[in-house]
């Protein structure tokens, strides 16, 4: 073999050689920048958890250590000045209502974070554990689904959780819960809304939002349980009384001026007939606790919802906090939200804080 030979031989070798370690170069650049990207994303994540957990911690003193009324939760304020933000600044607040409306704590080194709370009381939520299953069924039918669907898993809810074994219509009770299709019947209250989904047919029919919806919009309380109208949200207003949504907004701009006691405050309000609730003007011993986090110059917010419990009496453990939302990505449209509230209201701080 010729000299000229061998170099026309040798160069597309070394040509295939180049190119094999470029590629190689290329894939351990890629997965260097892989490895530092999830990185970056674990760290956000941990830094989000832990600025909701202390966001949850300063909203569980408050419930252990301040006056709980009727729909707030009346703070004795610190002196001091509290945080504010020049983009949208907060203002100084002596009450956290109720009723799922946003309150912003800043949290983290130099009070960077804007972590906005909403607080939930449960007796102004849907109680899922009711008998009358009427307010569920409009409940369902404004997630979306079908009204024969929604009729069948009200239904099917009911025989789920009665001691009974009868089988309502669209239900399903007794020996149909040996069906591969079905769940073994409960026979007692829920004690937690997510239990619903053991019923026959919810974990297929709610899926994605619905049952998000579910989850921030019912409770499981003792059937019977009072319904506080002063802290209810528009959509449970209206799937508990029935009412459209100019009626369920009369309420909300009434209670802001007084508390609504009776049902015949409700009917004066409304106009409505055929409600079947009872109404009390108070709280729930549970709330739920939306807290969301926002992931600096992103669009992407962290969102947790847990469930805190107010145990009565001298409690070794006097609050209760079960993560019911691990967490759930909220986009522009949470950003949006908070927007709404130029003037956004500051958590109170109380003066009963230990730490500065």
């Amino acid at each position: 073999m010729n000299a000229r030979s061998t170099g026309g031989f040798a160069l597309p070798l070394v040509l295939v050689a180049v190119a094999v370690a470029s590629l190689s170069i290329l894939a351990l650049a890629q997965s260097g920048q892989g490895r530092e990207r999830r990185g970056r994303v674990e760290a956000e994540r941990f830094n989000a958890r832990l600025s909701a957990e202390i966001a949850e911690a300063r909203m569980a003193h408050l419930l252990v250590t301040e006056q709980l009324t009727a729909r707030s939760l009346d703070v004795a304020v610190d002196a001091r000045r509290s945080y504010r933000r020049s983009s949208a600044r907060p203002v100084d607040a002596s009450s956290v209502i109720l009723d799922g409306r946003p309150y912003a704590l800043a949290v983290g080194e130099g009070a960077s974070a804007l972590v906005v709370l909403r607080i939930q009381d449960e007796a102004g939520l849907l109680n899922i554990n009711d008998a009358d299953t009427r307010p569920l069924v409009r409940h369902l039918l404004a997630a979306g689904l079908a009204q024969s669907e929604a009729l069948q898993l009200a239904a099917a809810l009911a025989d789920f959780v009665d001691e009974d074994n009868l089988r309502r219509v669209g239900g399903m009770d007794g020996p149909d819960h040996a069906r591969p299709d079905a769940g073994a019947s409960r026979n007692r209250p829920l004690e937690d809304v997510r239990q619903a989904l053991g019923a026959a047919g919810w974990g297929r029919a709610l899926l994605g939002p619905r049952a998000e919806l579910i989850l921030l919009e019912t409770a499981a309380l003792a059937p019977g349980a009072p319904f506080n109208p002063n802290t209810a949200t528009l959509g449970t207003l209206r799937s508990v009384f029935g009412i459209d949504a100019s009626a369920a907004a009369r309420i909300l701009v009434a209670r802001e001026r007084q508390l609504l006691s009776t049902l015949d405050d409700v009917v004066a309000l409304t106009g409505a007939v055929d409600i079947n609730s009872n109404i009390q003007a108070r709280p729930a011993p549970s709330m739920k606790l939306m807290t969301t986090v926002p992931r600096g110059s992103s669009q992407e917010s962290y969102v947790y919802v847990s469930r805190i419990s107010i145990k009565q009496g001298f409690a070794d453990r006097p609050i209760e906090m079960t993560r019911l939302m691990m967490p759930v990505r909220a986009y522009s449209r949470e950003r949006a939200r908070i927007d709404e509230h130029d003037r956004l209201v500051s958590l109170p701080k109380s003066s009963r804080l230990l730490a500065p």
